[in-house]
């Protein structure tokens, strides 16, 4: 307080000296604008002391939300909507801090100003006091929390139309407050969306432009500070408030344009640290998993290759005749310890690391070989299998025992989805991504996916078959042994009812189409 005080008195003390031995003779028809810029920075400075006295006493915060970007830009979600709700807050306390610089200002001003000033004081009294009971009305609003984007909006908006008229009732075009335009729609930019700042960018120029015409025109009444000297409030003649106006239109919509690319970068940023942040972690629980699964997986597989062995020998050193319940209830224990074996194998499978470097391998061979492992399964049901290799298909980079595992995965899978009939097409062609390399095309008429199940269905452990029928692990090698080994993609697309189309895309290899390979990878 004392500070301020003493600034004060600094200020003014000294502007009268200099006027009275200085300025008065030098520059007397700039007297008047001395006494606006005396009135201005007075005015600044005490709404920053009282700013800061307010803040230090956490009256209020008026430092921007902390609110995390949402990671899907365009789709608010949770995120955007808790980021928005903290932003018509900090509005609100914002413009409490506003209001009280508005009032300094005008008192500050109602001295300093000579009394052929024609500012109506009274109507931006009126003004003040109205807009501090629509900013409670926002407060409560927030509070509610309803529609936050709807409240910043509105908020803004009703800070341009409070602006303007304070504007209007200290000076027009000539008030230099004018630049706080620029504040509020660098703020929309920052908060919303960028078509709706565009309407609040035009709504801006559009109550400036109708607030300095209808002053000049004298369909409005104008205010000036400074009386007859500067009867009409409009510096200079027509041309002079074109190039004002024009000023103001192309400083707004610069500001709309650099804030709101600053921002969509920072946006984009944030999202997509979130996406590495959530892939690498994806990437770590599944090197745990898989480090778990092997131990798991090798202290069963031991005991039970055991079991299965005394099974046998068992079922080879009983005296005959043995009962027929007895046998099935052996066939059943031997059913049951082979599908576990089964199981831990798939452990294995999915937990093994690269089995070396990627050699050039013939894709369509390793189709062919695939398929005659698992054509029982089609050749006792009323499927039907499609199989067609593109000549000229390059070869391509892997491993031949798991690009295998990849195509008894995706057909078991197709055969699951049709059950006893339907068809299954299965095509090995160049690959049409544009890397040169091949394509496995898996495709069923079948059941389909759901689409609540689509973003899981390569997760490992995931799975929407019978208990006993699988163990969710089948789609999460596939993944792994197309993107993470042989370095390709693979990607699906399903329609409930319609089937299933798989279509994985590995990298070409430099070994030219009819060579044989150098090795099988095995």
């Amino acid at each position: 307080m004392f500070l301020c005080v003493g600034f004060l008195t600094v200020l003014f003390g000294g502007y009268e000296i200099a006027e009275r031995a200085w300025l008065a003779r030098a520059w007397p028809d700039r007297l008047p604008l001395f006494h606006i810029m005396r009135g201005v920075g007075s005015s600044v400075f005490l709404a920053g002391i009282v700013t800061v006295f307010l803040c230090r006493r956490r009256v209020v915060d008026i430092r921007l939300p902390q609110i995390r970007f949402s990671s899907r830009e365009g789709r608010p979600g949770a995120l955007e909507g808790e980021r928005l709700a903290a932003a018509a807050e900090w509005l609100v306390g914002l413009r409490w801090l506003a209001l009280v610089a508005v009032l300094a200002t005008i008192g500050v001003s109602r001295f300093l100003l000579p009394a052929s000033s024609q500012v109506d004081y009274p109507a931006l009294c009126v003004a003040v006091a109205a807009f501090a009971g629509l900013n409670a009305m926002f407060l409560r609003a927030v509070r509610a929390a309803r529609s936050p984007s709807l409240q910043v909006g509105v908020q803004i908006v009703s800070d341009l139309v409070f602006l303007t008229l304070l504007l209007h009732w200290s000076g027009g075009v000539s008030n230099p407050f004018f630049i706080f335009y620029s504040f509020l729609v660098v703020l929309a930019a920052m908060l919303l969306p960028l078509r709706v700042v565009h309407g609040i960018g035009a709504g801006a120029v559009g109550l400036f432009a109708a607030m300095a015409i209808g002053e000049a025109t004298g369909v409005l009444p104008s205010h000036p500070w400074v009386g007859d000297a500067a009867r009409g409030g409009i510096p200079g003649a027509w041309l002079h408030l074109a190039g004002v106006l024009t000023a103001f239109a192309i400083t707004v919509f610069c500001l709309i344009h650099f804030a709101g690319a600053i921002v969509r970068q920072l946006r984009q940023s944030e999202a997509d640290r979130i996406r590495l942040q959530e892939s690498h972690q994806h990437q770590q629980r599944l090197a745990l998993l898989g480090e778990i699964t092997a131990g798991v997986a090798h202290e069963i597989r031991n005991p039970l290759s055991g079991a299965i062995n005394f099974l046998s020998l068992l079922k080879r050193n009983v005296a005959p005749p043995m009962h027929q319940r007895e046998r099935e209830q052996m066939d059943l224990l031997g059913e049951a310890l082979h599908r576990i074996q089964g199981i831990t194998d798939r452990l294995l499978v999915f937990s093994r690391q690269r089995r070396g470097s990627p050699v050039p391998t013939d894709l369509p061979e390793v189709v062919r070989r695939s398929l005659d492992l698992i054509r029982h399964r089609w050749d006792r049901s009323r499927v039907i299998l499609d199989v067609h290799a593109e000549e000229g298909v390059p070869h391509v980079l892997g491993d031949s025992g798991s690009i295998s595992d990849v195509v008894t995965n995706l057909v078991s899978n197709a055969l699951d989805a049709v059950g006893e009939r339907g068809r299954i097409r299965v095509e090995v062609k160049r690959c049409r991504c544009g890397t040169g390399g091949a394509e496995l095309v898996v495709e069923d008429d079948g059941c389909g996916i759901p689409q609540e199940h689509r973003d899981r269905v390569s997760a490992p452990f995931f799975t929407t078959k019978p208990i006993g029928k699988g163990c969710g692990l089948g789609l999460a090698t596939c993944r792994r042994v197309v993107e993470e080994e042989c370095g390709g993609t693979l990607t699906f697309t399903s329609e409930v009812g319609a089937g299933t189309r798989f279509v994985a895309c590995f990298p070409a290899s430099s070994v030219p189409a009819g060579a044989r390979a150098g090795g099988d990878g095995r």
